[in-house]
């Protein structure tokens, strides 16, 4: 178990949805909170791997790129996501800092002002596990995360592409892309 607080940043979205005559809204960089629930496994190479569920919540606001103010700003992301890590593990050797790579998705919930809902989102990072015990220790983590907006149809001029005539139409995914900074305190049930 690991609850952990940091920072989260970026952002930008359409709070009207997928129409592009609509202006961006920038999200404002804020604290994140939340905890993750990991399960792994250590092979005898040394390594660590194992599964994780994360929850986090930002309160943040957001604000209109054309100046403009619409009446309440306040937005609440939260994400619930999967990811699979892979890492440096010592059961041995406490106090050393182990390194360790996640990544994974699942579904972000946008609630506020925008018209957009439920989306789901992708995700991946690292960071370094220092263990004062066998059952505490502290996480620190960097983390990316987009997570899908919309998809807007473009029409474009075919440069380099064998049998694509120009003139067509492609959907292109829109994300919003945020990053996080997050410390953790880890607690060990077995």
């Amino acid at each position: 178990m690991q609850p952990f607080v940091g920072y989260k940043f970026g952002g930008k979205l359409r709070p009207g949805g997928d129409d592009p005559t609509l202006p961006l809204a920038n999200i404002q960089n804020s604290r994140v909170q939340g905890a993750s629930a990991t399960v792994t496994g250590v092979e005898k190479t040394r390594w660590m791997w194992g599964a994780e569920f994360m929850w986090s919540s930002q309160r943040t606001k957001a604000i209109l790129s054309d100046g403009s103010t619409p009446g309440d700003t306040n937005l609440r992301i939260e994400q619930f996501l999967f990811h699979g890590l892979v890492g440096r593990a010592n059961e041995e050797a406490r106090r050393k800092p182990l390194p360790f790579a996640l990544f994974g998705a699942g579904l972000t919930r946008l609630r506020g002002f925008t018209a957009f809902n439920n989306r789901y989102a992708f995700s991946f990072g690292g960071g370094i596990r220092y263990f004062f015990t066998r059952r505490f220790g502290l996480r620190l983590q960097g983390r990316f995360s987009p997570i899908h907006l919309y998809d807007s149809a473009e029409t474009y001029t075919v440069v380099y592409e064998p049998g694509t005539p120009s003139g067509t139409t492609r959907h292109v995914p829109r994300y919003c892309n945020q990053g996080e900074f997050t410390v953790g305190w880890i607690f060990r049930l077995f």
